[in-house]
């Protein structure tokens, strides 16, 4: 007997056909599930690469209060990141974030990056509990 309101969540789920992972929108957020076996004593490791569906939009008047703090222009592009922990398996991750010469590094948070060079931005560890990665782009 199928679940009512799991059918109802994964109705536009997809599979893409390279690696069988099913693809899916739950509550606001895109869903990965792939199965995978391990073999006792055997490590695994899932490579994940995300192209995000839409392009980063300029944010006019984004708060002005916010923005004078941190001393920034009127149009901004707000990028985050969430990172959610799924109870009972550890894992460790690693994100590399890529912009192009029409954008700037106006804001982040320095202690969650661990390499910001070359229009990349590098950010990886150990996922202990829930992350949030924000940080703020101006165009050049």
């Amino acid at each position: 007997v199928a679940d009512e309101t799991l059918s109802a969540l994964e109705k536009n789920k997809r599979v893409d056909q390279g690696s069988g992972t099913e693809i899916w929108q739950e509550f606001g957020k895109t869903v990965f599930a792939h199965w995978m076996r391990t073999e006792p004593g055997q490590t695994s490791l899932v490579e994940l690469e995300y192209e995000l569906p839409f392009r980063l939009q300029v944010k006019e008047n984004l708060g002005e209060k916010i923005l004078e703090k941190l001393n920034l222009d009127a149009k901004v592009v707000p990028y985050s990141f969430l990172l959610q922990k799924q109870s009972g398996f550890d894992f460790d991750y690693r994100q590399i974030i890529e912009y192009d010469d029409n954008y700037r590094i106006s804001w982040l948070e320095e202690d969650k990056y661990d390499s910001i060079a070359d229009h990349k931005i590098i950010s990886e560890g150990a996922v202990e509990n829930d992350q949030i990665y924000n940080l703020l782009f101006s165009l050049n």
